[in-house]
């Protein structure tokens, strides 16, 4: 091979690389946007058929948004199992 050749394979690979990455970054992108809305779309709609509301979004009673909470007991126990 003369030094030509070499010069035009070397082109012609290197513009081989960049097609794949673009082609691994178009497919990347197609596949993470299939995945992220049909995970998120089903997990919508069993939440909605369940009539679940996971985020607490019902408004309480006006005039406040505080939760009302039992007092826990504090004990030298309940300090050493934290979780």
């Amino acid at each position: 091979m003369t030094l030509g050749n070499t010069n035009r394979l070397a082109r012609f690979w290197n513009g081989l690389k960049t097609l794949q990455n673009k082609v691994a970054i178009g497919l990347t992108v197609v596949l993470l946007l299939v995945l992220y809305f049909t995970v998120f779309a089903v997990v919508a709609i069993c939440v909605r058929l369940l009539g679940k509301d996971l985020l607490n979004l019902e408004k309480p009673e006006p005039g406040s948004y505080w939760l009302l909470r039992q007092p826990e007991e504090h004990s030298l126990e309940s300090f050493a199992r934290q979780f």
